[in-house]
C-alpha cells in the first residue's frame, strides 16, 4: 500500500500488544485488508483507554480532541508523526470512512470520562449505536472496498451486543470507579439506582439487573444473526469481535455473580475455540 497512511511499519504488532482479541479478530480477514482494520482496531484500543490513563475529565477530553483534530485534518504534521494516526487517516481517505461518524464516535466516547448513570435502554442503544455499530460498519466497509452494507442492521445490533457484553465483563472494574452501564431502568425494576449498584448493598438486586442487562444483550444478539443474511460474504470478517458476544452473555445469564467477580474472561484455548468456531457460523 503506497498511499498516505499505508505505513511503512506495520500495525499488526502494535494491536497485538494493545489487544490480542482484536489482533487474532483481524486474522480472521484477507491479508490483504488487515492493515487497514488493524488502523480502525488500534483506534479504538487508544480511546477505549483513555479513561484508565487520566485521573479527571479534563486530560481525556484533551485527548479525544486531539483526535478529532487529526481525522478532521488540522494536525497532519502530528498525525505524520504517529504510526497509528497516519495510517487512520490513510485508511479513512481510502476507502471514504466518514468523518463525522468518527467525530460522533469521539463526542459519544466523552460519557467514558464520567461518571453520569445511562438514563434507559434506549439511550443505551443510542450510546452503543454510535461507539459500537459505527466499527462494525467501517469495517465491513474497508472489507468492500469503501462500499458502505446495504442496510445497518446487522451492525446495529451487533454492536448493541458486543456492547453490553464489554460492560459486563467490565463490571468490576467499573463498579469500582464509580461508573455504571446499566441503564437506570433496568435497575428501577430491581428497586435498585446508580449509588446501590455500585455499592452492592442488595445484592440479590445487583445480579438480577445484571441478569436482564445479559438478557437485553442476547436479544440484540439474536436480532443481529437475523440479519446476517443481508451482509456480503466479504463483509463478515467485520463481524469476528462479536465471537465473545455469546458465550459471556450466556455465563452471566446462568451465573451473573460472574460478573461481579470480573471471571468472565475466557482462557486464551477456549477464546481461540470460540473464535474458530464463531468464524465458521459467519
Amino acid at each position: 500500500m503506497g498511499e498516505k497512511g499505508a505505513a511503512t511499519t506495520s500495525l499488526l504488532p502494535t494491536l497485538r500488544e494493545a489487544s490480542r482479541f482484536r489482533y487474532t479478530c483481524v486474522l480472521y480477514a484477507p491479508a490483504a485488508k488487515r492493515e487497514a482494520l488493524a488502523a480502525l482496531h488500534v483506534f479504538l484500543s487508544e480511546i477505549e483507554r483513555v479513561r484508565d490513563l487520566v485521573s479527571e475529565p479534563l486530560p481525556g477530553e484533551i485527548r479525544l480532541q486531539w483526535w478529532r483534530d487529526v481525522i478532521a485534518g488540522i494536525r497532519s504534521d502530528e498525525a505524520r508523526q504517529s504510526p497509528a494516526a497516519d495510517a487512520l487517516t490513510g485508511v479513512v481517505d481510502r476507502y471514504g470512512l466518514s468523518k463525522d461518524r468518527f467525530d460522533a464516535y469521539l463526542d459519544a466516547k466523552t460519557f467514558d470520562l464520567y461518571d453520569d448513570p445511562m438514563p434507559t435502554t434506549a439511550d443505551l442503544e443510542g450510546f452503543f449505536g454510535e461507539t459500537q455499530s459505527v466499527f462494525l460498519q467501517m469495517a465491513a466497509q474497508v472489507l468492500c472496498d469503501g462500499d458502505q452494507l446495504p442496510d445497518g442492521n446487522a451492525a446495529g445490533h451487533g454492536g448493541i451486543a458486543f456492547g453490553v457484553t464489554g460492560a459486563l465483563m467490565d463490571t468490576a472494574k467499573h463498579r469500582a470507579r464509580g461508573q455504571v452501564y446499566v441503564p437506570a431502568d433496568l435497575l428501577s425494576a430491581q428497586s435498585l439506582d446508580r449509588d446501590g449498584f455500585v455499592s452492592g448493598e442488595h445484592e440479590a438486586a445487583c445480579l438480577a439487573a445484571l441478569q436482564q442487562f445479559a438478557a437485553f444483550g442476547l436479544d440484540h444478539l439474536s436480532k443481529w444473526r437475523s440479519n446476517m443474511d443481508s451482509v456480503p460474504t466479504a463483509a463478515k470478517p467485520a463481524f469476528m469481535p462479536l465471537a465473545l458476544c455469546e458465550p459471556v452473555l450466556k455465563r452471566v445469564a446462568e451465573n451473573p455473580a460472574l460478573a461481579i467477580a470480573a471471571d468472565l474472561e475466557p482462557n486464551p484455548i477456549a477464546l481461540q475455540w470460540h473464535m474458530f468456531r464463531f468464524s465458521t457460523r459467519l
